[in-house]
Formats: C-alpha cells, sequence, structure tokens
C-alpha cells in the first residue's frame, strides 16, 4: 500500500536516488569508480534500464552507499542496518564503520581525481608517521627492557 507523501521504493532507480541524495550528496561518476564499473552503467542504473543489481555490485554499491544490501536489492527495510543509535552501519560481509568514516569516505570518493590525489598522498603520510611512531615506541619499550635486564645482572 501506498500512502500520499511516502516516494514508492519499489524501484532500484528510486532506491538509489534516494541513497544518493546524502548527506553528503553522491554523484553518479562517485558511485561508478567506488564500484570499479563505467559510468553508463550507472546512468542505466539511475534511468531504470537496470532493473536490479547482483552480486559485487550490489555489494559495492551498497557499502559506498551505507545502505543495507537488501533494501538496494528489494526494497525490504530497514534502508541501514546499525546500532540502537544509528551511529554506526553494519554492511556484511564487510567490518562495522563508524557513521563519520563512512561519510569522509564517501566524501573522498566524489572528489575530483586530483584531489583525490592530494587527499590519498596526505593520507599515506600520516599513516607513515603513526607506523614510524608506533615502531619507535616499541623500540624504547624493548631499549627500556635491556636497560633493566642489564642493571639486574
Amino acid at each position: 500500500m501506498i500512502t500520499l507523501g511516502s516516494p514508492n521504493m519499489n524501484t532500484l532507480a528510486l532506491r538509489l536516488e534516494k541513497a544518493m541524495k546524502g548527506p553528503p550528496k553522491i554523484r553518479a561518476a562517485a558511485l561508478a569508480r567506488a564500484c570499479k564499473i563505467k559510468q553508463p552503467s550507472v546512468s542505466d542504473w539511475l534511468s531504470g534500464r537496470t532493473k536490479r543489481l547482483e552480486g559485487a555490485n550490489l555489494l559495492s554499491a551498497a557499502r559506498f552507499l551505507g545502505v543495507n544490501p537488501e533494501w538496494l536489492a528489494t526494497g525490504k527495510p530497514p534502508m541501514k542496518v546499525g546500532g540502537a543509535d544509528g551511529s554506526t552501519l553494519v554492511l556484511a560481509p564487510g567490518p562495522i564503520y563508524p557513521e563519520a568514516v563512512l561519510n569522509m569516505a564517501r566524501r573522498i570518493a566524489a572528489l575530483s581525481p586530483a584531489h583525490r590525489k592530494v587527499v590519498e598522498t596526505a593520507l599515506i603520510k600520516e599513516e607513515r608517521i603513526f607506523h614510524l611512531e608506533k615502531e619507535n615506541k616499541r623500540l624504547r619499550a624493548e631499549d627500556g627492557d635491556a636497560r633493566h635486564i642489564a642493571n639486574r645482572a
């Protein structure tokens, strides 16, 4: 039964449109990149030419859009799956991510290739610094253990 004022989510195109409204708003090109497919395929999804998604495309699109794969495939609620407070999404078969992480990933994917490269470079640099600091801490702890053993002898 359809009630006035509520959109009919019976088609893949309508469900995609709703999921892509955001926030943040997702562009078709970003969804295509996330699914590792060509943009005309996503255009077919959005126009209604493609009636259903399955397999890797379904899971990739659902994960990227932050929605329940079953909802995206069939329209069966809930649209989003997560904790009682809605702060996390659980998108099987992947791991659990906080909503903020998913939103950031969507925003990065929606950037132009040049801007994505800048963000990617900065993140790689931060990751290297993190690992160097972690290794430095481990080595200091080992050095402290070695000194402690030497002092006992």
